[in-house]
This record gives C-alpha cells, sequence and structure tokens, in this order.
C-alpha cells in the first residue's frame, strides 16, 4: 500500500515538473523573440527554481 501511494506521488509530481518545463520553454522562447518584462522574468527565475526544487524531490522518492 505504501509503495502505491509513493508511486502516485513520483507520478503526480513527475505530470507537474513536466507542466513546468513546457512552462518554462514557452516562457524562453518569448525571451528569444522579444523583451521579458519584470515580471516575465522574475516568473522565469521561479520555474527553474521549482524545477530544480521538484527533480531533486522526484530523485529522493526514487531512492
Amino acid at each position: 500500500m505504501a509503495n502505491e501511494k509513493i508511486l502516485s506521488v513520483y507520478k503526480q509530481i513527475s505530470d507537474l515538473l513536466s507542466i513546468v518545463r513546457i512552462d518554462r520553454e514557452l516562457l524562453k522562447k518569448k525571451s528569444e523573440s522579444s523583451y521579458l518584462t519584470d515580471s516575465e522574468r522574475s516568473r522565469l527565475h521561479d520555474l527553474d527554481y521549482r524545477i530544480e526544487r521538484l527533480e531533486r524531490i522526484l530523485k529522493e522518492l526514487e531512492q
């Protein structure tokens, strides 16, 4: 039962990580073609942080 819960959490975090990466890539592409606002730059940094954090959580769950 515990393993099923861990696998479920792992899958949810993995899905969330995919969404955050897509959001980040869209913002990155926009930055290549136009100037980002302060808010968008802040969001980009926030997304980078979230990606790192989610990747760390996934690694911990894999152990």
